[in-house]
Protein backbone atom coordinates (compact mmCIF):
# COMPACT_ATOMS: atom_id res chain seq x y z
CA UNK A 1 0.00 0.00 0.00
CA UNK A 2 1.35 3.43 -0.94
CA UNK A 3 1.82 6.27 1.51
CA UNK A 4 -0.51 9.24 1.28
CA UNK A 5 1.61 11.30 3.68
CA UNK A 6 5.34 11.05 4.37
CA UNK A 7 7.34 13.15 6.82
CA UNK A 8 11.15 13.20 6.89
CA UNK A 9 12.99 15.35 9.45
CA UNK A 10 10.28 18.00 9.13
CA UNK A 11 10.97 21.15 11.15
CA UNK A 12 8.98 24.36 11.43
CA UNK A 13 9.40 27.51 13.52
CA UNK A 14 7.51 30.75 13.99
CA UNK A 15 10.35 33.26 14.04
CA UNK A 16 12.85 31.94 16.58
CA UNK A 17 10.28 29.72 18.31
CA UNK A 18 10.45 26.07 17.18
CA UNK A 19 7.05 24.39 16.86
CA UNK A 20 7.66 21.09 15.05
CA UNK A 21 10.63 18.75 14.83
CA UNK A 22 9.37 15.46 13.41
CA UNK A 23 11.44 12.44 12.45
CA UNK A 24 10.24 9.91 9.88
CA UNK A 25 6.65 8.68 9.88
CA UNK A 26 3.95 8.06 7.32
CA UNK A 27 0.21 7.61 6.82
CA UNK A 28 -0.92 4.95 4.34
CA UNK A 29 -3.37 5.64 1.53
CA UNK A 30 -6.94 5.09 2.71
CA UNK A 31 -5.96 5.08 6.38
CA UNK A 32 -8.14 6.97 8.88
CA UNK A 33 -5.80 8.32 11.55
CA UNK A 34 -6.40 10.09 14.85
CA UNK A 35 -3.61 12.53 15.79
CA UNK A 36 -3.89 13.69 19.37
CA UNK A 37 -2.12 16.18 21.57
CA UNK A 38 -2.87 19.10 23.91
CA UNK A 39 -3.42 22.66 22.75
CA UNK A 40 -0.16 24.22 21.63
CA UNK A 41 1.46 20.94 20.61
CA UNK A 42 1.60 21.88 16.91
CA UNK A 43 -1.43 19.99 15.58
CA UNK A 44 -2.90 22.87 13.57
CA UNK A 45 0.54 23.89 12.29
CA UNK A 46 1.10 20.37 10.99
CA UNK A 47 -2.26 20.38 9.19
CA UNK A 48 -1.47 23.74 7.60
CA UNK A 49 1.84 22.35 6.32
CA UNK A 50 0.08 19.32 4.83
CA UNK A 51 -2.54 21.61 3.26
CA UNK A 52 0.18 23.80 1.77
CA UNK A 53 -1.02 26.87 3.67
CA UNK A 54 2.42 27.03 5.31
CA UNK A 55 5.58 26.25 3.38
CA UNK A 56 8.11 23.62 4.45
CA UNK A 57 11.17 25.26 6.04
CA UNK A 58 13.37 22.23 6.67
CA UNK A 59 13.19 18.53 5.89
CA UNK A 60 10.56 17.14 3.56
CA UNK A 61 6.85 16.47 3.45
CA UNK A 62 5.35 14.37 0.67
CA UNK A 63 1.62 14.38 -0.02
CA UNK A 64 0.39 11.79 -2.52
CA UNK A 65 4.00 11.25 -3.54
CA UNK A 66 4.73 14.92 -4.30
CA UNK A 67 7.41 16.77 -2.33
CA UNK A 68 6.10 19.99 -0.80
CA UNK A 69 9.66 21.13 -0.11
CA UNK A 70 10.03 21.61 -3.87
CA UNK A 71 6.73 23.40 -4.51
CA UNK A 72 6.17 27.15 -4.69
CA UNK A 73 3.19 28.81 -3.03
CA UNK A 74 1.08 28.88 -6.21
CA UNK A 75 1.72 25.17 -6.79
CA UNK A 76 0.73 24.37 -3.22
CA UNK A 77 -2.51 26.33 -3.58
CA UNK A 78 -3.50 24.46 -6.74
CA UNK A 79 -2.55 21.08 -5.26
CA UNK A 80 -4.71 21.79 -2.22
CA UNK A 81 -7.64 22.89 -4.38
CA UNK A 82 -7.47 19.71 -6.47
CA UNK A 83 -6.57 16.99 -3.96
CA UNK A 84 -7.20 18.02 -0.33
CA UNK A 85 -10.42 18.51 1.62
CA UNK A 86 -10.23 20.54 4.84
CA UNK A 87 -12.78 20.50 7.68
CA UNK A 88 -12.11 23.38 10.05
CA UNK A 89 -12.82 23.59 13.76
CA UNK A 90 -14.96 26.69 13.19
CA UNK A 91 -16.28 25.25 9.86
CA UNK A 92 -15.24 28.42 7.91
CA UNK A 93 -18.57 28.66 6.12
CA UNK A 94 -19.35 31.97 4.38
CA UNK A 95 -22.26 33.44 6.39
CA UNK A 96 -23.84 35.49 3.58
CA UNK A 97 -23.95 32.53 1.16
CA UNK A 98 -26.54 29.77 0.96
CA UNK A 99 -25.76 26.15 1.74
CA UNK A 100 -25.51 25.36 -1.99
CA UNK A 101 -23.18 28.30 -2.61
CA UNK A 102 -20.95 27.23 0.29
CA UNK A 103 -20.79 23.68 -1.04
CA UNK A 104 -19.82 24.77 -4.56
CA UNK A 105 -17.32 27.47 -3.56
CA UNK A 106 -14.16 25.26 -3.53
CA UNK A 107 -14.81 24.17 -7.12
CA UNK A 108 -14.12 27.75 -8.22
CA UNK A 109 -10.45 27.21 -7.32
CA UNK A 110 -10.12 23.62 -8.52
CA UNK A 111 -9.61 22.15 -11.97
CA UNK A 112 -12.51 19.79 -11.27
CA UNK A 113 -16.04 20.32 -12.51
CA UNK A 114 -19.21 19.68 -10.53
CA UNK A 115 -20.21 16.02 -10.36
CA UNK A 116 -23.97 16.39 -9.97
CA UNK A 117 -24.46 12.76 -8.95
CA UNK A 118 -21.83 13.19 -6.24
CA UNK A 119 -23.49 16.41 -5.06
CA UNK A 120 -26.90 14.73 -4.86
CA UNK A 121 -25.52 11.73 -2.99
CA UNK A 122 -23.82 13.90 -0.36
CA UNK A 123 -26.73 16.24 0.31
CA UNK A 124 -29.18 13.35 0.49
CA UNK A 125 -27.13 11.08 2.77
CA UNK A 126 -26.04 13.97 5.01
CA UNK A 127 -29.62 15.23 5.27
CA UNK A 128 -28.92 18.63 3.72
CA UNK A 129 -31.48 18.62 0.90
CA UNK A 130 -34.11 20.69 2.81
CA UNK A 131 -31.56 23.42 3.60
CA UNK A 132 -29.86 24.01 0.24
CA UNK A 133 -31.36 27.46 -0.36
CA UNK A 134 -31.06 28.64 3.24
CA UNK A 135 -28.28 30.81 4.65
CA UNK A 136 -25.84 28.75 6.71
CA UNK A 137 -26.45 31.12 9.65
CA UNK A 138 -30.00 29.70 9.88
CA UNK A 139 -28.65 26.19 10.55
CA UNK A 140 -27.82 24.48 13.84
CA UNK A 141 -24.20 23.73 14.75
CA UNK A 142 -24.68 20.09 13.77
CA UNK A 143 -26.17 21.05 10.40
CA UNK A 144 -23.34 23.51 9.73
CA UNK A 145 -20.87 20.77 10.54
CA UNK A 146 -22.46 18.50 7.92
CA UNK A 147 -22.27 21.31 5.36
CA UNK A 148 -18.55 21.68 6.13
CA UNK A 149 -18.05 17.93 5.69
CA UNK A 150 -20.01 17.84 2.41
CA UNK A 151 -17.98 20.77 1.09
CA UNK A 152 -14.73 18.96 1.89
CA UNK A 153 -15.96 15.70 0.34
CA UNK A 154 -17.59 17.09 -2.81
CA UNK A 155 -14.54 17.03 -5.06
CA UNK A 156 -13.71 13.49 -3.88
CA UNK A 157 -10.31 14.45 -2.44
CA UNK A 158 -7.51 11.97 -1.89
CA UNK A 159 -6.82 13.43 1.57
CA UNK A 160 -9.15 14.88 4.21
CA UNK A 161 -7.68 17.05 6.97
CA UNK A 162 -9.92 17.66 9.98
CA UNK A 163 -8.99 20.18 12.69
CA UNK A 164 -11.12 19.33 15.76
CA UNK A 165 -14.43 19.70 13.86
CA UNK A 166 -16.41 17.82 16.54
CA UNK A 167 -15.36 19.95 19.53
CA UNK A 168 -18.73 21.74 19.77
CA UNK A 169 -20.80 18.51 19.86
CA UNK A 170 -21.70 16.06 22.60
CA UNK A 171 -20.38 12.49 22.36
CA UNK A 172 -23.42 10.94 20.66
CA UNK A 173 -23.47 13.60 17.93
CA UNK A 174 -19.68 13.40 17.53
CA UNK A 175 -19.86 9.65 16.98
CA UNK A 176 -22.76 9.92 14.53
CA UNK A 177 -20.95 12.61 12.53
CA UNK A 178 -17.75 10.55 12.36
CA UNK A 179 -19.66 7.48 11.20
CA UNK A 180 -21.10 9.52 8.30
CA UNK A 181 -17.72 11.02 7.44
CA UNK A 182 -15.91 7.69 7.56
CA UNK A 183 -18.62 6.04 5.45
CA UNK A 184 -17.80 8.34 2.54
CA UNK A 185 -14.05 8.22 3.12
CA UNK A 186 -13.91 4.41 3.17
CA UNK A 187 -16.10 4.25 0.08
CA UNK A 188 -13.76 6.65 -1.75
CA UNK A 189 -10.56 5.23 -0.17
CA UNK A 190 -9.77 8.71 1.13
CA UNK A 191 -6.98 9.18 3.65
CA UNK A 192 -8.07 11.05 6.80
CA UNK A 193 -5.87 12.85 9.30
CA UNK A 194 -8.08 14.01 12.15
CA UNK A 195 -6.51 16.08 14.94
CA UNK A 196 -7.99 16.54 18.38
CA UNK A 197 -7.21 16.65 22.08
CA UNK A 198 -10.39 14.64 22.81
CA UNK A 199 -9.39 10.98 23.10
CA UNK A 200 -12.92 9.72 23.82
CA UNK A 201 -13.38 9.23 20.06
CA UNK A 202 -10.00 7.56 19.50
CA UNK A 203 -11.46 4.04 19.26
CA UNK A 204 -13.36 4.96 16.08
CA UNK A 205 -10.15 5.33 14.03
CA UNK A 206 -7.86 2.85 12.28
CA UNK A 207 -4.83 4.14 14.17
CA UNK A 208 -3.94 6.82 16.69
CA UNK A 209 -0.72 8.82 16.89
CA UNK A 210 0.54 11.01 19.73
CA UNK A 211 2.04 14.20 18.31
CA UNK A 212 3.86 14.72 21.60
CA UNK A 213 5.67 11.40 21.10
CA UNK A 214 6.68 12.37 17.55
CA UNK A 215 7.57 16.01 18.15
CA UNK A 216 11.11 16.50 19.45
CA UNK A 217 10.32 20.14 20.26
CA UNK A 218 7.75 19.04 22.81
CA UNK A 219 10.04 16.37 24.25
CA UNK A 220 12.87 18.89 24.70
CA UNK A 221 10.49 21.31 26.41
CA UNK A 222 9.30 18.61 28.81
CA UNK A 223 12.91 17.70 29.63
CA UNK A 224 13.56 21.27 30.75
CA UNK A 225 10.60 21.34 33.14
Amino acid sequence: MQNALEFKNLKFSYGTTPVLDLKDFEVKSGEIVFLFGPSGSGKSTLLELIAGVLQVQSGDLKVLGESFAQKKSSGLDQFRADHIGYIFQSFNLIPYLSVTENLLLPLMFSNQELDQARFDKLVNELGLRPFLNRAVTDLSVGQQQRVAAARALLKKPKVILADEPTSALDYDHREKFLELLFHFCREDQTTVLFVSHDRTIEKLFDRSISLQALNSVHMKTEALV
